[in-house]
């Protein structure tokens, strides 16, 4: 049987448009395997300084866990293994003495955020980066340098690096 013209196309029209459809598919699965692995907020929070605030985030893909606390007197940056036997939390990073904040009247802005690996975690105050903990690479950032790591995590030092803000 011969197709006339018309038929063939139609059925040339149809397979280009399913081609089509497949390769926009295609493109939007890859996008989205790759968008998965950018860093992306996780948690946020408005508090005010001084107040008791505790925000928690879990990583999005093992079992790596952060919390922020303001405990009225300081605001730490922990970073925890959930899977951990016992005390779960593997390093603790200073992130203020609420007596030396001076703007601690304004409301602030925390946003926690992961790596799309899910191995790095950034504290952000205000849109600023106060702390990183990198737990691939068993490290702490952050920008008092206080209190003295864990020796049983990490053989680092808390000292600030704007090179950890890479990692994101």
């Amino acid at each position: 049987m011969i197709k006339s013209n018309t038929e063939e196309t139609h059925f040339l029209l149809y397979v280009i448009m399913n081609i089509k459809h497949l390769i926009l598919i295609s493109v939007s699965v890859l996008s989205s395997l790759v968008m998965g692995e950018e860093a992306m907020i996780y948690a946020k929070k408005e508090y005010s300084v001084g107040k008791e605030t505790v925000v928690e985030s879990k990583s999005p893909k093992n079992t790596f866990m952060v919390v922020f606390e303001d405990d009225t007197e300081t605001g730490y940056f922990y970073g925890l293994d959930t899977e951990r036997n016992g005390n779960p939390i593997l390093d603790a990073l200073q992130i203020y003495n609420v007596s030396n904040v001076t703007d601690k009247d304004i409301l602030s802005k925390i946003q926690i955020i992961w790596s799309g690996d899910g191995k790095k975690a950034m504290l952000l105050i205000n849109d600023y980066p106060h702390a990183v903990f990198d737990f691939g690479a068993r490290r702490g950032y952050c920008r008092t340098n206080f209190p003295p790591p864990d020796k049983k995590w990490t053989n680092h030092g808390h000292e600030w690096s704007d090179a950890s803000l890479e990692l994101f």
